[in-house]
């Protein structure tokens, strides 16, 4: 074997060793508390003290944690955006306000048609809901 083959193989077992001590000891060694966790805490129920009720307000608190981290992450990032938008549109030339003024036209004119197209079935519906209660109010009266 010579130096090179020998140099190549090193690497390798190294890798080896820090895959097994980097990743699979901490999940293992994770893993085992997690069921040693479950173990204490089925004991104590058995038991019949209330450490259980402490125990569920604990894992309660490990579960909420997270997303309040990824919450309060999203929050943030959420208010960074929009603060760089209003300081991007604060920057864009007048063009852009040009085709914002276009964007709001075309959209009043599309909510006007969408207002007149639904406005036979509104009127009808309404019309319809007047005779329903007309003829309610006066077998009612009847009786």
């Amino acid at each position: 074997m010579d130096s090179r083959s020998a140099a190549r193989i090193k690497p390798g077992l190294r890798h080896k060793r820090q895959v097994f001590w980097q990743i699979l000891l901490p999940v293992i060694l994770a893993a085992l508390a997690g069921i040693a966790l479950v173990v204490l805490l089925s004991i104590s129920t058995a038991n019949g003290s209330t450490a259980a009720s402490q125990w569920s307000s604990i894992a309660t608190i490990w579960l909420i944690l997270p997303l309040m981290v990824f919450g309060g992450f999203f929050a943030l990032t959420l208010t960074g955006l929009i603060y760089l938008i209003s300081r991007l549109r604060r920057k864009l030339p007048t063009y852009t306000h040009l085709a914002d003024t276009y964007i709001q036209i075309f959209n009043i004119r599309v909510g006007i048609l969408f207002d007149q197209a639904a406005r036979p079935q509104i009127s009808a519906l309404g019309r319809w809901a007047g005779w329903r209660t007309f003829w309610k109010r006066l077998w009612h009266v009847g009786k």
